[in-house]
C-alpha cells in the first residue's frame, strides 16, 4: 500500500530563509500534534507562516483524502529562497545604504504513517522504559547480593571493634595496653618513670 502524501506551498513570504529555517528545524519529522505544539511554543516570529501552512496542509488530508489526523506527521519540510527586492536607505554626507527585503518559499509535505509503525518518539520512549526496567533490576540484583554477603560474614572481635566509634576505640586501646603492660612480669612504667626521676635527682 502506498503512502499517501500531501503537499503544501507557502510562496513569497516577507521573511529571509534563515530565520524561517530556525524554526522548520524544529518540527521537521514530528507528529502533526507534536508539531502544533510546539509552534504555538515558539516566540519567533517564523512559527506564524508555518503554522497556518501546517493547518492548511492538515484540511487537505483530512478533507480531500480522508486521511486520520493521529496517522498524519511532518515528512519533508523545506524553505528555498524567493526574490529579493533592493531599497535603499540614505545615510550621512548624501551617501545611500542598500536594504535587502528577503523572501521565502516554504514547501510541506505531511504524510500518514504505516499501519502498526510508531513514530520516532514512542520507539525512544520504549527503548528508554525498557533500559530503566532492566537498570532497575541490576540495581535490586546487586543490593540483594550485597545483603546477602553481609548476612554470612562471621563476627569476630576485629569486626566488633571496627564499628566502635573512634574515640571509644582510641580508649580502649590505650586499655588494653596498659593491661598488657600489667600483665609483663607484674611490672608496670609507673615503677620505670619513678626509678628514672630518683637517678636524675642522684637519690638512687
Amino acid at each position: 500500500m502506498a503512502i499517501m502524501e500531501i503537499i503544501a506551498h507557502a510562496n513569497h513570504i516577507r521573511m529571509s530563509p534563515r530565520r524561517l529555517r530556525l524554526v522548520a528545524d524544529v518540527v521537521r519529522g514530528l507528529s502533526i500534534d507534536r508539531a502544533e505544539g510546539q509552534l504555538f511554543a515558539t516566540a519567533l516570529r517564523a512559527a506564524g507562516p508555518l503554522t497556518k501552512l501546517l493547518h492548511s496542509a492538515i484540511a487537505n488530508a483530512e478533507q480531500n483524502f480522508d486521511c486520520v489526523r493521529e496517522n498524519l506527521y511532518i515528512k519533508s519540510l523545506m524553505v528555498n529562497e524567493g526574490p529579493t527586492l533592493k531599497r535603499s536607505r540614505p545615510r550621512a554626507f548624501g551617501r545611500a545604504t542598500p536594504i535587502r527585503k528577503r523572501s521565502a518559499h516554504i514547501a510541506l509535505v505531511i504524510a500518514e504513517r504505516e499501519e502498526g509503525k510508531k513514530g520516532g518518539r514512542a520507539r525512544r520512549d520504549a527503548l528508554r522504559s525498557q533500559r530503566g526496567e532492566v537498570a532497575h533490576n541490576k540495581k535490586k540484583e546487586h543490593a540483594t547480593h550485597e545483603h546477602e554477603e553481609k548476612q554470612n560474614v562471621p563476627t569476630t572481635d576485629h569486626h566488633a571493634a571496627a564499628t566502635v566509634p573512634g574515640r571509644l576505640a582510641g580508649r580502649h586501646h590505650v586499655e588494653g595496653a596498659k593491661e598488657n603492660v600489667h600483665d609483663r612480669g607484674g611490672k608496670s612504667s609507673k615503677g620505670f618513670l619513678k626509678r628514672l626521676f630518683n637517678r636524675k635527682s642522684g637519690t638512687a
